[in-house]
């Protein structure tokens, strides 16, 4: 050690604990719940990074001092099963696969039509009709919108059932403005709906989840619709981002967003997840968390249930494409019983700030 790069030993030590340290609290933030630390989360976020870094660290302790190495490979093992949310080995795309029920997830940013966060150098409708291509390229048997966006102007939920065969909807809007615009989360179905429901979150937000529960053969099975607590970002805070302003107060402003949001997601997880444990029928929990794995929030709300990426996905498959970097932020979570998730594949599109996801699933005999 001594020798490598003429580096003082005592700092090498030092700088090796803190990172190390920093990679505990990491997994640490998987558990944890956020109300008993709304710091942890920033560390939870940074999990690839730290892990990769670990790595590196990992393989200079091994080359120059094997012999004390031990505790930094130890600590290094234990974040295996996490990087299980962030990385699957795979050969080969299974989207053809065949399967009993196909679920998509989509956060569609206003159906192309917020000029605000175009990712895209393509007229707004063209923007939208190209989201209706992938959507009808993947056909799917239900779809799962979150803001979701409708008016006088654009039918979306007319167009969603006449051009995906889609004819059954449940849709939660926020309030209606000027020429009938309105946002929200959507559910279509192929299958007919026997019931379908609103799952209310407290205090101030714009976020929602819905539910339907859908008949399929002999079956009812429910799909939530879940939108967790959006950070909400201004213009100014993307600016922050990229760096085309640098000013200390924009950088405070977005920790406190980011610590609010947190703490509201953890309690939508809760108020999600007690509604869930109500329900006779199998069921699946999809959406947009604006979490990544390594949190509380995918915790909670995984518990129980099959991570579609987990069980049938490959690669890194991020579904955010926005400018804020948060991998995998939306989800398809299925049930452990009578359902075993056989595809999974993230559409490599970004027409909108999300990639849009799907999930296959086969009745178990």
């Amino acid at each position: 050690m001594k020798h490598l790069l003429n580096i003082p030993k005592w700092l090498l030590w030092t700088f090796s604990a803190v990172w190390i340290i920093w990679l505990l609290m990491a997994y640490f933030a998987y558990w944890v719940p956020v109300h008993m630390s709304s710091w942890l989360p920033f560390l939870g976020l940074a999990f690839p990074f730290l892990y990769v870094g670990g790595l590196l660290l990992m393989l200079g302790w091994m080359i120059f001092a094997f012999k004390k190495s031990w505790w930094v490979i130890a600590i290094v093992l234990l974040g295996i099963p996490f990087v299980g949310g962030y990385y699957q080995w795979g050969f080969s795309d299974n989207i053809q696969e065949k399967s009993d029920l196909k679920i998509m997830s989509w956060n569609v940013n206003l159906m192309g039509l917020n000029r605000r966060n175009k990712q895209v150098k393509m007229d707004n409708l063209a923007i939208r009709d190209s989201m209706f291509q992938v959507m009808k390229d993947a056909s799917p048997d239900v779809i799962a919108f979150q803001e979701f966006f409708q008016s006088d102007e654009f039918d979306h939920i007319g167009m969603v059932k006449s051009e995906l065969k889609l004819p059954y909807h449940h849709v939660k809007f926020s309030m209606a403005k000027r020429g009938g615009r309105k946002s929200g989360v959507a559910l279509f179905s192929k299958y007919p709906i026997l019931k379908s429901g609103y799952v209310p979150f407290t205090g101030d937000t714009h976020n929602f989840c819905i539910y339907i529960d859908v008949l399929k053969d002999a079956d009812t099975l429910r799909i939530y619709n879940v939108h967790l607590q959006s950070i909400r970002f201004k213009s100014e805070d993307y600016a922050t981002i990229q760096e085309e302003q640098e000013e200390v107060d924009g950088y405070w402003r977005i920790l406190r967003l980011m610590r609010k949001a947190f703490v509201k997601r953890e309690g939508q997880v809760h108020t999600v997840k007690l509604h869930a444990a109500t329900c006779p029928y199998p069921y699946w929990i999809v959406g947009d968390f604006n979490d990544p794995p390594q949190s509380y929030a995918y915790h909670k709300m995984s518990s129980g249930m099959e991570d579609a990426y987990r069980e049938a996905g490959e690669g890194i498959s991020p579904t955010y494409a926005g400018k804020f970097p948060n991998f995998r932020i939306d989800y398809i979570l299925g049930p452990q019983e009578r359902y075993h998730t056989v595809l999974y594949h993230v559409y490599p599109v970004e027409l909108v700030d999300h990639r849009p996801i799907v999930a296959g699933y086969s009745r178990k005999e």
